[in-house]
């Protein structure tokens, strides 16, 4: 999914966005056949190539495995988990964040049903929702034109109208027997474009 954006960097922006150095992306730049981490990659065929790559799918696991806890301790504290309906309430497009929780979390005994709730419901990614797991409130892409998608034409207008005051959450850390996030520092260049 990261690659799929406009501006990607190659490895760097999954570096970038994994929290991951860089510098560990190295080898598995040169592998790839990449000048260096910063080089955009091709998603018709290094992007297959790096999700076939076992020591970079190794190198993920091993990095995810404590924040995929530290997030479980921080939803369980919000309520999410437990036999019964919650609400994903978000902006939208494609249900990702829906998605990737269900994929982390779904086998769980104490999963939730998640109903998402999105103002714009595009289902570019055509992930596998069921129909009454999705509700795009004020255009839906299964059942509305896509000619009448404003959201899809001014997508970052509506971005970045409803996003939060504060940077966007990078992690989680416990403080006093608490989870907290950990946000985006103000002055990092990313939180200043934003």
């Amino acid at each position: 999914l990261i690659l799929y954006n406009q501006k990607q960097q190659g490895l760097f922006s999954i570096a970038n966005a994994l929290g991951i150095p860089k510098s560990q992306f190295v080898d598995v730049a040169s592998r790839l056949g990449l000048a260096s981490v910063d080089q955009p990659l091709s998603l018709d065929t290094q992007s297959d190539q790096l999700l076939a790559d076992d020591a970079f799918q190794q190198m993920i696991i091993q990095h995810a495995l404590p924040a995929r806890e530290l997030l479980r301790r921080y939803l369980k504290e919000q309520g999410f988990f437990g036999n019964r309906s919650v609400a994903l309430v978000d902006i939208g497009w494609n249900g990702t964040i829906q998605f990737s929780l269900r994929e982390i979390f779904g086998e769980a005994s104490d999963f939730p049903e998640v109903i998402g709730l999105y103002l714009s419901f595009n289902d570019g990614f055509k992930y596998d929702f069921g129909p009454d797991q999705i509700k795009g409130i004020l255009y839906d892409g299964r059942r509305d034109s896509y000619r009448s998608n404003v959201f899809a034409l001014f997508e970052e207008l509506f971005e970045n109208s409803s996003r939060a005051f504060h940077g966007t959450t990078i992690g989680y850390r416990d403080v006093d027997g608490k989870m907290t996030p950990i946000l985006r520092d103000e002055e990092s260049p990313d939180r200043i474009a934003e």
